[in-house]
């Protein structure tokens, strides 16, 4: 059954993290619940911008986590020995991107297989859940850059997932993403109810939902962004990945 996938999960609430990228480098790292140590100076942002995280501007709780919507980040590994180091890192170099910081995970993910469903990914949540249709019905989609650093091996990805309420099966909206190089890039990805690609749809054993039900309190809700490292068949494999300019479009 796909929930025992996530039956043994280890969540952590990510607080006072500080990354170093081994075994690729390392970067200038600070403490993002300072706002004061080493960061930029907080900008204003309009709740509900299409803004979520850049990583450089405190959220609601002042720190670097929080980000605007009212949600933080938080991670999760499972129990059969894959690891996860989580924090902040170099940010994007792309034009229009934030250099400052990106925020991700890098670690060991171990093979897939009976009896385990091995996974690892760091989330974005998103706070004061509201209804898709009152608060997200204008946004087209989920916008970010992403970078994977380091030894890419054959097979590697990972999924960005849209996480909703009614989703009881662990079906949710998802996109694969498959690295083919250590340089930034930025994707658009497209909410299931419009036009354009690519999109989030879900995996052909889920049990169909609608991606939105109505504009009343019991709709469907977006609870979280979710970066899910995928195993390599047959195999035990690093990752390094780090995450910029996480926004609607």
């Amino acid at each position: 059954m796909r929930s025992s996938r996530f039956a043994s999960l280890l969540t952590l609430t990510v607080g006072l993290a500080l990354w170093t990228l081994a075994p690729y480098g390392g970067c200038s790292c600070y403490n993002p619940l300072d706002s004061t140590a080493g960061g930029p100076t907080p900008t204003a942002v309009p709740p509900n911008s299409p803004l979520i995280t850049n990583w450089e501007t405190p959220g609601p709780s002042n720190n670097y986590l929080s980000n605007q919507w009212g949600g933080t980040a938080v991670t999760s590994v499972d129990a059969f020995g894959s690891t996860l180091l989580p924090g902040l890192a170099a940010g994007s170099t792309l034009a229009g991107g934030t250099s400052g910081h990106s925020y991700g995970m890098s670690g060991v993910i171990v093979k897939d297989g009976p009896p385990n469903y091995p996974t690892a990914e760091f989330s974005v949540t998103l706070g004061g859940i509201q209804d898709m249709l009152v608060k997200y019905g204008s946004f087209q989609g989920l916008q970010f850059s992403y970078m994977w650093s380091g030894t890419i091996p054959v097979g590697a990805s990972f999924y960005v997932v849209a996480r909703t309420s009614t989703v009881s099966d662990y079906g949710y909206w998802r996109y694969q993403i498959y690295p083919t190089d250590n340089a930034w890039h930025i994707l658009q990805v497209y909410f299931p109810n419009k036009a354009g690609a690519p999109k989030f749809a879900q995996p052909t054993w889920a049990v169909a939902e609608p991606w939105a039900t109505g504009t009343t309190p019991s709709g469907t809700k977006l609870v979280q962004f979710d970066f899910q490292i995928q195993p390599v068949t047959g195999v035990s494999s690093a990752y390094n990945v780090v995450v910029d300019d996480l926004s609607f479009f």
